[in-house]
């Protein structure tokens, strides 16, 4: 079962933003679809690495086009970015230890952080960027 499922609600209205936010989301439900079933580690941290891998890509993305506006908000908005992969990296370990409640713990992170920085923080920014003529 999809732990975040993508609609027009999550759209902030940036085309390139909406398909990173759309792969992000695949990659979180495919970390939801290993909870709970019996996967070695390996498999484990490949998914957790693709997701994270992705995450500093899109991180990236939006650090140049912030830069590329002189966005005001940006560095909030890119503290954001650094304290959500700092959190990642340490709950990624309960994840591949098996630890149960760890691993849904993150699996409710992902999904809450992702749906709430989407819905705040980067659709003032893509207000921002609209104003500027990108879409």
């Amino acid at each position: 079962m999809a732990l975040i499922t993508w609609s027009n609600m999550l759209s902030v209205g940036v085309s390139e933003m909406d398909r990173q936010h759309q792969v992000l989301i695949d990659l979180i439900n495919r970390v939801g679809d290993l909870s709970g079933k019996t996967v070695s580690k390996a498999d484990q941290q490949s998914v957790l690495d693709a997701m994270m891998n992705y995450t500093l890509v899109h991180f990236k993305f939006e650090a140049d086009l912030m830069q590329q506006i002189q966005y005001a908000e940006s560095k909030a908005h890119l503290h954001e970015h650094d304290d959500f992969v700092a959190k990642v990296q340490g709950m990624a370990q309960g994840f591949t230890s098996g630890q149960g409640t760890q691993a849904q713990e993150l699996l409710v992170f992902l999904r809450n952080w992702l749906v709430t920085h989407i819905l705040n923080t980067d659709r003032a920014f893509a207000k921002a960027l609209n104003a500027k003529g990108i879409r």
